[in-house]
């Protein structure tokens, strides 16, 4: 039986990076999810290079809060998946066994530059922002920049939409 990862992308308005499910998040994880492990040799957030899409990371490796590490090859999180490439998708199912896609962002930002539809990959739209919560914050952007993303990250998690499509990721997916 093949094993799933999740790729996760969330795409900001005003930037084409995306965020990190970072350790504390990651600690609320499903046991299958993490490993103890003691491969020292594997970095955390390691980069998977395609020609297609951005900032594409294996978050293997991250320590949880209870000292244990995501395994590799199970959670990628990237940006732009609607740019990739035949060889791209290739790379993605054959060398780190996606089996589905996870989409975080805003339903215009779907709509607007929908991921690429890729065989035997399962799709889920699970916005974290609405369309209407995203137009609102915008106001948080009139901060400098780095104090603005910090507001704006936080906000992801601190939502009841944002911890609903979270929950829903890492327990159900």
């Amino acid at each position: 039986m093949k094993k799933s990862i999740l790729s996760v992308m969330i795409a900001l308005t005003l930037s084409s990076t995306g965020v990190a499910i970072a350790s504390p998040i990651a600690g609320q994880a499903s046991p299958a999810a993490i490993a103890a492990t003691t491969k020292s040799d594997y970095g955390a957030g390691s980069q998977i290079k395609l020609s297609g899409a951005v900032n594409v990371r294996d978050l293997g490796g991250y320590r949880t809060q209870s000292g244990l590490k995501i395994k590799p090859n199970l959670l990628i999180r990237s940006a732009k998946l609607n740019t990739l490439t035949r060889h791209d998708q290739q790379i993605l199912v054959n060398q780190h066994h996606l089996g589905i896609d996870v989409d975080l962002r805003t339903p215009a930002e779907m709509k607007s530059a929908p991921d690429v539809k890729i065989s035997g990959v399962k799709y889920i739209a699970d916005s974290v922002v609405s369309n209407k919560e995203s137009q609102a914050n915008n106001k948080i952007f009139v901060k400098n920049g780095e104090q603005a993303m910090i507001d704006y990250y936080n906000y992801f998690v601190d939502s009841a939409q944002g911890r609903a499509a979270y929950k829903k990721l890492l327990t159900r997916c």
